[in-house]
């Protein structure tokens, strides 16, 4: 199991509003999103050219899912040129049909000098739902770190990502080989990640807030670590447990 890894819930938690250079703003005007919109966020790292975080798949999916539900709008947390060896997501956006309106991408000179803690809670919060199905993951932070700030999740059904499923979708795909790791990955189905979609689009996400972040707290960083990591380290010496 996948319980070493934590995170830190005493800044990962649902936060609504941030006081940024002296003026107290929610996450979707941090963001510059419509408070109406339903929201879907991706946080995942674009250095893959072989796109092991499914952002096609995704795009793909989520114009589609657009299409009935024109009030939606995707945020990407990434790079977005494919310089560091990834794909152009700009250039995806639009072959996969996503309209310039219903696509955001974080400030590239923000994302490259990084976003403290507390303003990564304010994005995950601003965001309905977080999409992310990996072909293949050894842990997969940002599904906890979303779900510590009270946001449901739509991963994989795969390596380490169905363990990290408190309150959200699961979706399955095909079984694709990657050479170079000598290694299986899963290459999600876009039809399922559209259907995931529709579910978060109708769920009673309020509800699924609190299940969300009590799910979180069993990867909280002082919790694996009194749990897991203290044990451990004492059976590698041998001290009495304090």
């Amino acid at each position: 199991r996948v319980l070493f890894r934590s995170v830190d819930t005493k800044v990962y938690k649902p936060t609504f509003t941030s006081t940024i250079d002296g003026k107290i703003v929610s996450g979707r005007q941090f963001l510059q999103i419509d408070e109406r919109a339903f929201v879907v966020g991706m946080v995942a790292m674009n250095k893959d050219p072989n796109d092991r975080k499914s952002f096609s798949e995704s795009f793909q999916a989520f114009a589609r899912f657009h299409k009935d539900h024109p009030n939606s709008v995707l945020h990407v947390h990434s790079e977005k040129s494919g310089t560091g060896g990834g794909v152009n997501l700009v250039e995806l956006a639009s072959c996969a049909g996503i309209p310039e309106q219903a696509i955001r991408f974080t400030n590239q000179y923000a994302y490259m000098i990084g976003f403290p803690p507390e303003l990564m809670a304010l994005m995950y919060t601003a965001f309905d739902v977080l999409l992310a199905p990996s072909k293949g993951e050894g842990f997969g932070v940002p599904l906890i770190e979303a779900q510590a700030c009270g946001v449901p999740v739509i991963t994989s059904a795969f390596t380490s990502q169905t363990e990290l499923v408190g309150n959200g979708w699961l979706v399955s795909g095909q079984a694709w080989w990657d050479g170079p790791s000598r290694s299986w990955y899963q290459t999600p189905n876009v039809f399922e990640i559209e259907r995931a979609l529709n579910k978060a689009y109708s769920a009673d996400l309020t509800t699924m807030q609190e299940e969300c972040v009590q799910f979180a707290a069993d990867y909280d960083a002082d919790h694996v670590y009194d749990k897991f990591w203290r044990p451990y380290l004492t059976s590698l010496d041998g001290t009495p447990e304090a």
